[in-house]
């Protein structure tokens, strides 16, 4: 006869322990591993790596053209051949800047750094006095923060502070080293508030005086804006009229000044100067086109 007590009880209670104690491993392990990924993920910005990507390509397959009112006057190689090496003396700049005035260009930025008093005092004096003659022109001031401390801010020297507006030239790169976006006023320690520089060539009524960053489309690819070498105006080798109502746009383009960045666009072509993304940012003040990040 089989019996009907309960001696089977104690095995099938230790299967079903057993079965709980490997389901709740195998779960433990998995949410381990979920947990380590996300946080791998955190570390890395997955999301925001994701999203400059998309950015990215998007401005490739949106190509337009420059606006055919910014002119770059670059201070490159043939210059330097010409004008012998860098830096050149303010009383070249100021000789330039006589020349270029002939023109009647609409605005001038003057992206050269005057931080320091020249050797010769005449110089300095002569260079804010030629910029003195033009209605609107924009020089940059420093600013520099060591170990994020409070933003501090050096001025240009005297005659260029008194003779041209002053604004920042500041280009904050992404985790990844490249440059995508820009601050349209920062402010120092003391308060003052710094405008972004090429903002300065704009009629003030269509300012924007908020500290918003916003993106630069930099869908105008690499060396479309037109250029013309600093001798060229310095010699009044440039045609007649072809820089009236201008903006122009004066700076470094010779890759040994190292005024370089990596942007969106420069790809394989490796990077673009300084004054070549200051065109690209005022033509995105110009025609309204800044791109903000949607938490904003």
């Amino acid at each position: 006869m089989m019996r009907t007590d309960g001696a089977v009880k104690p095995a099938k209670t230790s299967h079903l322990k057993r079965f709980l104690q490997h389901f709740l491993v195998e779960w433990g392990i998995v949410l381990l591993s979920l947990t380590i990924v996300l946080i791998a993920l955190s570390k890395t910005d997955i999301v925001g790596m994701t999203n400059n990507y998309i950015y990215d390509r998007l401005l490739t397959l949106n190509e337009r053209e420059a606006d055919s009112r910014i002119v770059i006057v670059g201070i490159d190689d043939s210059s330097l051949e010409m004008l012998g090496i860098w830096p050149w003396s303010r009383q070249t700049h100021a000789d330039f800047l006589q020349q270029l005035k002939k023109y009647k260009p609409k605005a001038v930025l003057f992206d050269v750094l005057t931080l320091e008093p020249s050797t010769n005092p005449m110089d300095d004096q002569h260079l804010g006095e030629a910029m003195g003659q033009f209605d609107r022109i924009a020089a940059p001031v420093s600013l520099f923060s060591y170990a994020g401390e409070p933003i501090g801010v050096t001025m240009p020297i005297g005659s260029v502070a008194r003779n041209a507006s002053l604004g920042q030239i500041v280009q904050t790169p992404d985790s990844d080293g490249v440059v995508r976006q820009t601050a349209l006023n920062i402010k120092d320690k003391n308060g003052t508030s710094w405008p972004l520089l090429t903002s300065l060539l704009i009629d003030k009524a269509n300012r924007d005086e908020s500290n918003a960053l916003f993106r630069i489309p930099f869908n105008v690819p690499k060396g479309r804006y037109v250029t013309l070498p600093y001798w060229s105006v310095l010699n009044h080798q440039v045609p007649e009229g072809f820089l009236q109502d201008k903006y122009v746009l004066i700076g470094a383009t010779a890759q040994g000044l190292g005024d370089q960045r990596v942007t969106p666009v420069s790809g394989e072509k490796g990077t673009v100067a300084g004054i070549e993304i200051h065109a690209n940012i005022l033509d995105t003040l110009l025609n309204d086109l800044k791109i903000k990040n949607l938490e904003q």
